[in-house]
């Protein structure tokens, strides 16, 4: 069920591709709190930042909770729980989002 909501989870993956994903978020991530940093705040400004980089980190947890097919990272493996020992998946709380986002000020309908 969950593989049919997920566009991520159903998808295997290399370490090589797993990496580069994870690096071009960060990449992004980086360009996107410099742009932020040099631009004045506006309500409008707040919504559209915040959304861009809860998408990073919505695509960077699906991404790190997949498991390579040719060599499963270690850090991966703690990550989605599968590592040997007593570990469990790591998890996300989106109520701090949720409550933050109720009062923004969303200009676009795209986001």
């Amino acid at each position: 069920a969950k593989a049919g909501r997920c566009f991520w989870s159903g998808q295997r993956m290399k370490h090589e591709t797993q990496v580069e994903v994870l690096q071009d978020v960060r990449l992004l991530a980086r360009h996107l709190a410099t742009a932020c940093l040099s631009l004045r705040t506006s309500r409008t400004f707040d919504a559209a930042r915040l959304v861009c980089f809860a998408s990073m980190v919505c695509v960077s947890d699906a991404v790190l909770r997949i498991q390579a097919d040719d060599f499963p990272s270690p850090v991966s493996q703690h990550y989605n729980g599968t590592a040997p020992g007593p570990v469990t998946a790591f998890a996300l709380d989106i109520g701090d989002f949720a409550a933050e986002s109720q009062a923004l000020l969303l200009t676009d309908p795209y986001l």
